[in-house]
């Protein structure tokens, strides 16, 4: 059954989004390093078709002061890669349908406590996917509309941020998209 907020929410969906089927919902809100433990989740594991999703980028992108979000519960990158990453991916790759892709949008971001590098969040995903059994197949590039620092160049004339493109002349900064597809 639905909560009032969550019966308010499938019905904006059901007004505004034109399919020819019938669609229903069920809502969760739990972290999805922990959702795999939630007994009214359990019933869709394997039978999900996409995993398409970009999470949070460690502590580059704090949403609130609760204690229920990844980089306060695992304040150091290591705690935060096997605390919430690894437990979030295992859940994707848990629930994946075989044969289906989960889309992986993250990218490296600067390493805020060390001073200078990047905390390697490409790498991390990409290592405990394939660890997972999923196939890597291709990396998409997201181009921002508005493209922080990529027109900070360094003395050879190349962007000083990671992840950049050139279109139509211009330095373009991009997110990676990392597809993956589940044997089976």
């Amino acid at each position: 059954m639905l909560t009032a907020d969550n019966q308010v929410l499938a019905n904006f969906y059901h007004r505004n989004v034109n399919q020819a089927h019938h669609t229903t919902c069920d809502l969760f809100k739990l972290g999805s390093e922990v959702i795999g433990r939630d007994q009214r989740f359990k019933k869709y594991r394997r039978k999900v078709d996409l995993v398409f999703t970009s999470p949070p980028y460690f502590d580059a992108e704090g949403y609130s002061d609760d204690e229920s979000q990844s980089n306060i519960k695992f304040p150091l990158y290591e705690e935060w890669r096997e605390g919430f990453l690894r437990p979030t991916l295992e859940t994707a790759v848990e629930w994946l349908t075989p044969g289906r892709p989960l889309i992986w949008n993250i990218a490296d971001v600067a390493d805020r406590n060390r001073g200078s590098g990047y905390v390697p969040l490409e790498y991390d995903s990409k290592a405990i996917l394939e660890d997972l059994g999923l196939r890597y197949e291709t990396k998409l590039k997201y181009v921002l509309s508005h493209s922080p620092g990529a027109n900070r160049l360094d003395r050879e004339g190349i962007p000083e941020t990671k992840n950049f493109c050139m279109i139509s002349g211009r330095y373009r900064k991009y997110e990676p998209i990392f597809v993956f597809r589940k044997p089976g």
